[in-house]
């Protein structure tokens, strides 16, 4: 593979991960890779969020086996909502 369809197959991988997040839903680095045969979910993350502008959100989330991984998802209004809310409840700003 040369430098050429290195670019293109990132391009196709940010463009079908973009799609699939701005379907609602989130991924995680081997929901990407079996998806999209992508090997560099952070890397194309990174993509997203610089290049395209993109508000992506990163979660820690618990495998069925315990471990923690990056769970990616668009950023939602409502999010900021109930970070306020949480932030104001427990400070009582």
């Amino acid at each position: 593979m040369n430098n050429n369809d290195n670019l293109e197959s990132c391009a196709s991988q940010n463009k079908k991960i973009a799609e699939w997040l701005k379907a609602g839903n989130s991924i995680t680095a081997m929901e990407a890779l079996n998806m999209f045969n992508c090997f560099r979910l952070a890397s194309r993350i990174t993509d997203l969020k610089q290049k395209f502008g993109l508000s992506i959100v990163t979660d820690r989330v618990m495998t069925p086996s315990g471990k923690r991984v990056a769970q990616y998802r668009l950023y939602d209004y409502d999010d900021q909502c109930q970070r306020f809310y949480d932030h104001a409840t427990f400070t009582g700003d």
